[in-house]
């Protein structure tokens, strides 16, 4: 079952234990293929033209001593079932398109909130997009959202099934190293990697693995931030291209650089793949400069940047910037030159 549809049926069983009875509408019948005869037990009746009929299934179910539980599956608006199941909405609880955001049960809705913590908000930003417009359904974001197998012997070495969980510990947690190599490991883990973000390039050692896969996730994220300002250097560099391995790569680098226990590797790995890269000869313009955290460098070229436009004219929104960047994530990595020369600049 992937996230999404997993999702919906998370909400079905919570409202299911909590209220008894549940009615879905669902006009534009996104989830028919979704839901059974039964939800964990529990009966799934559907409206096929009679609400007479649905009615008496419904009475059937509940009847008895003990309160029964039941869910009513309506392909159609709420407002077309007009009074026909007043009684069974006041006594348990409606799911239908535009209902407050608990009960919303809109693909768009539903999408936003079962994949808002597994992809950047840009890149959900545009799967919401292709939802609303109606070029995508249910099956196509589960096509898309699938989260890869994780194998026994990964799950053995981290203690977890999470890919995502995998990813962020491989990083960041190089005394495993041994045991990876000890349990012949390596070729489970570059699968994981390359079926969760797309990561296309092997490597006979977890540390050579380690240092790529960092260089392919801050590749990733510079040149998705960047949109269509891409420069020549970085127009054939080896990135993620399906925008759910973009956001997966955004999201797994997020991650990386707040966790405060964990930005002692971030910066190592970053500063390797820096060395190679020279960021700050990109040439990269400031309103691409001003969004991006990725490098070191990358701060270092807005730092000049601002100076040089605040000693042409003063601006209060540059001020504010630099002040900004002066408490922002590379100052606090290089308090002794790059957040003194910020707190000059503002």
């Amino acid at each position: 079952m992937s996230i999404v549809s997993e999702y919906v049926r998370q909400k079905l069983r919570g409202f299911v234990e909590h209220r008894g009875i549940v009615i879905l509408y669902d006009p534009q019948r996104h989830y028919d293929a979704l839901l059974g005869n039964e939800l964990d037990g529990v009966p799934v009746l559907r409206y096929e033209g009679s609400f007479f009929q649905l009615r008496h299934g419904a009475d059937a179910a509940l009847e008895g001593d003990r309160p029964g539980k039941v869910v009513l599956y309506v392909p159609l608006r709420r407002e077309e079932a007009g009074s026909a199941l007043v009684e069974l909405e006041n006594a348990g609880v409606i799911l239908a398109p535009g209902q407050s955001p608990d009960q919303d049960i809109s693909l768009t809705m539903v999408a936003r909130e079962a994949l808002k913590s597994h992809l950047s908000e840009k890149v959900l930003q545009r799967i919401l997009a292709d939802v609303e417009a109606g070029r995508m359904g249910l099956a196509d974001l589960d096509r898309m959202v699938r989260p890869p197998e994780v194998s026994p012997v990964l799950e053995a070495i981290y203690k977890t099934n999470a890919p995502g969980d995998i990813a962020l510990r491989f990083l960041t947690e190089p005394e495993r190293d041994q045991e990876i190599e000890r349990r012949k490991a390596l070729s489970d883990l570059q699968g994981l990697l390359s079926a969760m973000y797309e990561v296309e390039g092997k490597a006979d050692t977890p540390e050579k693995l380690r240092v790529l896969f960092a260089h392919y996730l801050l590749l990733t994220e510079l040149v998705t931030s960047l949109g269509e300002d891409i420069p020549p250097r970085l127009s054939g560099a080896p990135v993620a291209r399906q925008v759910v391995a973009q956001g997966a790569c955004a999201q797994l680098v997020r991650i990386w650089r707040n966790r405060r226990d964990l930005r002692e590797t971030y910066v190592r790995l970053a500063g390797e793949v820096e060395r190679q890269l020279h960021p700050e000869d990109l040439g990269l313009p400031f309103d691409a400069l001003r969004s991006l955290e990725t490098f070191h460098g990358l701060d270092r070229a807005l730092l000049r940047q601002v100076a040089a436009a605040l000693a042409e004219h003063p601006d209060d929104e540059l001020i504010a910037l630099a002040e900004e960047r002066r408490q922002g994530f590379w100052a606090e990595q290089d308090p002794g030159e790059l957040q003194v020369a910020w707190a000059l600049v503002r």
